[in-house]
């Protein structure tokens, strides 16, 4: 059954971003982020939930996994929620984070990040950094995964719990689990570094990646294989 939408967050707010976990959402707000819905440490209920920051925090990016929530403010990264895979990037000792926990000092410059179900990742300066459970493999903190030549300039990230594809110069790469083939390489069931499934010059502006499936958008159109 089809219901009307419901107005979470009166007009003039200043919504500018959203993104959704598992039962929940989650809004970047003037006064800080604002949540509403079902989610473990996230203290949203029916009715939505404001966790306040500082005037003029610049929130740049927001992402929420199955139930935890990052934002990136000034250069840095911030998480709350369920922590049991260490995906805010607290100590493995708390299972969960009621307050935002400074994952990534200010100045880092991250940037384009992004969460999976059970961790986290991201562009620091030049190199993608993880932490959670990510790629089927346990970071318990912060770590670089790979580092990326700077003529390598990411506009994407596509990605689900066992694959992490970007794209780059209007191609696109892919690591991870490859057990139908879906990341190019029929011959290996894990890619296991950054391999060119769709190469230079095939204009790639964007990418989905399933477990059994990778779609791009080139030239206007949708290819999926």
């Amino acid at each position: 059954t089809l219901t009307l939408p419901t107005q979470r967050i009166p007009a003039g707010s200043g919504a500018t971003k959203l993104t959704a976990g598992a039962d929940f959402h989650c809004a970047v707000i003037d006064t800080g982020v604002q949540c509403w819905g079902n989610g473990y440490g996230i203290n949203a209920l029916e009715t939505p939930v404001i966790r306040a920051f500082p005037a003029n925090s610049n929130i740049t990016e927001i992402a929420a996994g199955t139930a935890h929530v990052c934002v990136t403010i000034a250069g840095g990264v911030q998480c709350w929620g369920k922590n049991d895979t260490q995906q805010v990037g607290g100590t493995e000792a708390q299972y969960s984070y009621n307050a935002p926990f400074q994952a990534l000092a200010a100045q880092s410059s991250a940037t384009k990040f992004f969460n999976i179900p059970d961790g986290t990742c991201g562009l620091v300066a030049d190199a993608l950094w993880c932490w959670g459970q990510v790629l089927l493999m346990p970071f318990k903190s912060p770590s670089p995964i790979v580092a990326f030549p700077a003529s390598e300039k990411i506009t994407h990230f596509a990605y689900n719990t066992e694959s992490i594809c970007y794209v780059t110069n209007k191609q696109l790469r892919c690591y991870g689990k490859n057990a139908g083939a879906q990341l190019g390489n029929r011959r290996a069931r894990i890619n296991v570094g950054f391999t060119a499934i769709v190469g230079a010059g095939s204009n790639v502006a964007a990418a989905y990646v399933s477990p059994t499936l990778v779609c791009t958008v080139q030239n206007g159109g949708v290819t999926c294989a």
